[in-house]
C-alpha cells in the first residue's frame, strides 16, 4: 500500500473537528519515517540517533514508526488568545483528539 500524502492525512484529521476548524489544518509532525529528500534523511537520521540515546539513558522504549501517521494541528484564533485542536492520526485512522487553549 502506497504511503499517503500531506493532504489524505489532513481529510482524515478534518472529519474529527468542527465545521469552522476545517480550512486550519496543518501537518506539525509526521511519524512513518524520513521525509524522501536525502536532506530530510540525513537529518531524520541525526535526530533519530539523538532521540535513541537519551531513550537508552533514561531506560525508556521509543515508539515504532507507523505507516500513515502524523499529529495535524488546527489553530484558532479568538478575542481572548488561541486554542488549537490537535488530532492524531495513527495507520490511517484519528486515534486522539486534543484540545489546547
Amino acid at each position: 500500500m502506497p504511503r499517503m500524502t500531506d493532504d489524505d492525512i489532513i481529510r482524515i484529521a478534518k472529519e474529527a473537528v468542527p465545521a469552522h476548524l476545517k480550512p486550519l489544518g496543518r501537518i506539525i509532525a509526521r511519524y512513518d519515517g524520513p521525509s524522501a529528500t536525502t536532506a530530510g534523511l540525513h537529518a531524520f537520521e541525526a535526530h533519530q540517533d539523538i532521540a535513541d540515546e537519551v531513550a537508552k539513558e533514561v531506560g525508556a522504549k521509543p515508539g515504532k514508526a507507523e505507516p500513515d501517521s502524523a499529529d495535524v494541528e488546527f489553530v484558532e484564533h479568538t478575542p481572548i488568545g488561541s486554542r488549537s485542536t490537535v488530532v492524531h492520526v495513527r495507520g490511517g485512522k484519528v486515534t486522539r483528539v486534543l484540545k489546547r487553549a
